[in-house]
């Protein structure tokens, strides 16, 4: 098989999808472009290697277990860190910044992973750590996209600052959870650190449902606020792959 056949071959099972998970011989050629008796071939090599399944009653095919098995083999070999490091890490290298993930823990946010600045300065959010989900950019991100009933509650409990820039007014943190919620982003200064800034966006799960935080957090006194578009724009660029990560290893520890 030369590297061009092997390249549309590949092309072809791409078309296999969470929302297109079945094709017919027929219909995939048609939407791919490729000659039906090339589709058909392709499909029969695949599926006699246990690549593809074909129903016998509609002829149509579907991933079949072999792909499963090479999952399941993947998924043991891999931590969450191993995909996840190198897009933080090229974070920090365009930012500048150190580079946070975090996921929720109750009413807590707690930083799994961390990436250091070029520029090195000491944070009190080490990787472990936990801080009230209302404190910070990353935290206060996650809780804006919370379902209303777990955020509610854990308002209800009241706010406690941590530093004397944490916002403890419920209605005025409910105001700002609604900012979140309508620009896409979080961010804070010093709600948790002194002289600290923290820019977060938030991260879902394939339900939709919000899983953590993706966040670049430094010092102020080198922090242009003017940046701010751009470096969001940045965050999310990532998230993509981040999301898909964490919907992946969502039934294994951290």
């Amino acid at each position: 098989m030369t590297q061009k056949t092997l390249a549309n071959a590949l092309e072809l099972l791409e078309f296999f999808t969470r929302e297109n998970p079945v094709w017919g011989g027929r219909e995939l050629a048609k939407v791919s472009g490729v000659h039906p008796a090339i589709v058909q071939r392709t499909l029969a090599t695949f599926a006699s290697r246990g690549y593809l399944h074909q129903d016998p009653q509609t002829l149509k095919y579907s991933l079949g277990v072999r792909f499963f098995e090479l999952g399941q083999m993947v998924k043991e070999r891999l931590q969450l860190s191993d995909i996840v490091r190198p897009l933080m890490a090229r974070l920090a290298e365009q930012t500048g910044e150190a580079v946070f993930l975090s996921l929720r823990d109750g009413a807590e946010s707690v930083c799994v992973d961390r990436v250091e600045s070029p520029k090195s300065i000491g944070f009190k959010v080490q990787v472990g750590s936990k801080v009230p989900i209302y404190a910070g950019a990353y935290g206060k991100v996650i809780l804006a996209y919370m379902d209303e009933t777990s955020r509610e509650e854990i308002l209800a409990q009241g706010l406690t600052a941590v530093t004397e820039n944490t916002i403890t007014d419920v209605t005025l943190m409910r105001t700002q959870l609604e900012e979140i919620r309508a620009q896409g982003w979080c961010y804070s200064e010093q709600e948790v650190s002194e002289d600290v800034f923290g820019l977060a966006v938030p991260l879902f799960f394939r339900d939709k449902q919000v899983a953590g935080s993706l966040a670049i957090a430094g010092p102020l006194y080198r922090f242009d606020k003017s940046n701010i578009p751009h470096l969001v724009v940045s965050l999310q660029a990532e998230c993509p792959v981040i999301e898909q990560a964490l919907s992946a290893f969502a039934n294994k520890a951290v």
